[in-house]
């Protein structure tokens, strides 16, 4: 698998921890997007919302930035704030996207920027061809609908589950939200692998000092 060089993820890292606050907060506590173009400054994208952004929500809730399909960006870069690496479904989504609007985009970098710090970096990358994107997109909310479908059926037939549960929680568990997601990297052709970078190492999917 090709990766962007450690020496560029640095910098990458760098321009994030300068990244202004906005309205909304800054980098520790809420999610940026950029463009990465090799050799250039990382271009800061807006957020969308409206009917353009509902192409890539999925189960009702997901982040849509401007378009960006003239640009020579190889990556889009976003940045979770709570140091947790894991990618979510919308993660592998915005990758998908990002590869249906931009003829030379195939990565996607999450930054961990826990406390403002980048200490690290999980790549994916799409190995897939582009003419499939949105067959793989649509795929993926097949996915997630026949994941919430067994679990409505599993609570349905054990009452008792369900009374357990609170207002507010998520009907998929956090073992079972990531067995979705890995089952929806496996069939996009996506692969991702942590960046750690110096002085770091990666663990329980977060990045901690040696």
């Amino acid at each position: 698998m090709s990766s962007i060089p450690l020496e560029e993820l640095a910098r990458i890292g760098s321009e994030i921890e300068s990244t202004p606050p906005e309205e909304r907060g800054d980098i520790s506590n809420v999610e940026f997007a950029w463009l990465y173009t090799p050799r250039k400054p990382l271009q800061l994208l807006k957020r969308q919302t409206g009917e353009i952004a509902s192409l890539l929500m999925m189960g009702g809730s997901g982040i849509v930035f401007e378009d960006y399909s003239e640009t020579s960006a190889t990556a889009h870069v976003h940045n979770h704030p709570s140091g947790n690496m894991q990618p979510t479904l919308e993660d592998l989504n915005v990758l998908l996207g990002g590869v249906a609007r931009g003829e030379n985009l195939s990565f996607s970098l999450i930054a961990s920027t826990h406390l403002g710090i980048v200490t690290g970096f999980y790549e994916l990358e799409y190995n897939g061809e582009r003419a499939n994107v949105a067959a793989l997109m649509e795929g993926n909310k097949n996915i997630y609908r026949a994941h919430l479908a067994r679990k409505y059926d599993l609570l349905d037939r054990n009452p008792e589950l369900r009374a357990k549960m609170s207002v507010g929680d998520s009907i998929l568990s956090p073992q079972e939200y990531n067995a979705m997601v890995s089952e929806a990297m496996t069939s996009s052709s996506i692969v991702g692998r942590p960046r750690p970078l110096n002085g770091y190492r990666f663990k329980n999917w977060r990045f901690v000092s040696k």
